[in-house]
């Protein structure tokens, strides 16, 4: 953005600059600064290529070749900044892909945790059951120790 703005005021200060009064720049000068000033930079470096090519002589010629280079300036920084934006485009369907799967591995480490608390439960609850069996198999132990030893 900045590239843009200082091209923009190099151009405005070049058509300043190099105009001199009585001076009656060339039609094809005037339609390059006129697609300058309204923003048509391709058409103006397109023009400013023409005037260069047909009056390299001209007093002009300064002028044409600073608003050219800053027309061109603007034209690589727009498509700078297309591209860029492109790029910040393509990062952020990016980001939002790895959010989305981000938010589905939480969602699925939750569920996880639910299913192994159900587990730890399920475990505890078994290993109580154990603890009464074997309870129960000592006990039986014990009758039948009593049952034996009688006459």
């Amino acid at each position: 953005m900045t590239r843009l703005l200082f091209s923009a005021i190099m151009l405005l200060l070049a058509g300043c600059a190099s105009w001199v009064p009585g001076s009656r720049p060339s039609t094809l000068l005037r339609e390059a600064d006129r697609s300058s000033l309204e923003g048509r930079y391709a058409d103006a470096l397109a023009a400013y290529d023409e005037f260069l090519e047909h009056y390299p002589e001209d007093r002009a010629t300064l002028h044409a070749r600073t608003s050219r280079a800053a027309a061109a300036a603007v034209l690589a920084t727009r498509a700078e900044a297309e591209r860029l934006g492109r790029e910040v485009a393509s990062l952020r369907e990016a980001l939002a892909a790895r959010e989305r799967d981000a938010a589905r591995g939480e969602s699925e480490v939750t569920r996880l945790r639910a299913e192994l608390a159900a587990r730890q439960a399920d475990f505890a609850r078994l290993n109580g059951e154990l603890e009464r069996l074997r309870e129960d198999i000592e006990e039986l132990k014990r009758v039948d120790l009593r049952q034996r030893k009688r006459p």
